[in-house]
């Protein structure tokens, strides 16, 4: 089957007060306006499936956090935008099999966002990274058994609206196995298994750049059951 599809939606974050120890300043409510046009189709009885859109979003009075040992540093951009493009496949090429993939790519600027720390529009976004690829697989027997293998790369990523400081790509690798049936389940999972060293966030301490590292390796098991 075929279906083309277009969506608009709008969204606010409200404003309010941020505290910090350097001083309190007013935030504004943040506007969005969002716009989405895609295209989803199914082939060979509906054994491969494909979805691809593009999207733009307008931002007014955009929120941009800083997070800093002194408290949380909030600031709007007058105006900002979002642009991008993603698609993704998903193949099950017999009962209990499914492959899948996926790609998106994000071009997020602040076209005007003048601070009293600095005049950043024309900048890149921070906190939203350029690109993210996905692929992965499934496999379920009919007696209960699964085991899902996922691969996830996230593209280059600024942390600052000054574009110094920048997160370069990584990608996590993760892994479950287990037994299903009826209401429940028993897994043994792997997170990050290859153990990537990768930053979630960083800042200045004390005129020292600081950051927050991502998640190391989990390995774990899980039960899992609903009534």
């Amino acid at each position: 089957g075929q279906r083309s599809y277009f969506r608009f939606s709008t969204g606010q974050q409200p404003g309010g007060l941020e505290l910090a120890a350097a001083g309190s300043t007013d935030y504004d409510t943040e506007r969005s306006f969002h716009y989405e046009l895609g295209h989803d189709s199914s082939f060979v009885d509906q054994a491969v499936q494909l979805h691809v859109a593009a999207f733009y979003t307008d931002y007014h009075d955009y929120q941009s956090y800083q997070f800093n040992p002194a408290g949380q540093t909030i600031f709007n951009a007058e105006n900002a935008h979002a642009l991008g493009v993603e698609g993704e496949v998903r193949v099950t090429p017999c009962d209990g099999i499914e492959f899948y993939a996926g790609a998106g790519y994000t071009k997020a600027r602040f076209d005007d966002f003048d601070t009293p720390i600095g005049d950043f529009s024309g900048n890149t976004i921070n906190n939203i990274p350029v690109c993210t690829v996905n692929l992965g697989g499934e496999y379920r027997t009919s007696w209960g058994g699964m085991a899902r293998l996922d691969w996830r790369y996230t593209g280059d990523i600024w942390f600052d609206e000054g574009n110094t400081v920048k997160q370069e790509g990584y990608s996590l690798l993760n892994l479950r196995v287990g037994y299903e049936r009826d209401n429940y389940g028993i897994y043994l999972f792997a997170r990050n298994l290859l153990d990537t060293e990768y930053y979630t966030n960083t800042y200045l301490f004390q005129g020292s750049p600081a950051a927050t590292p991502g998640i190391p390796r989990i390995l774990g098991a899980e039960v899992r059951a609903s009534f």
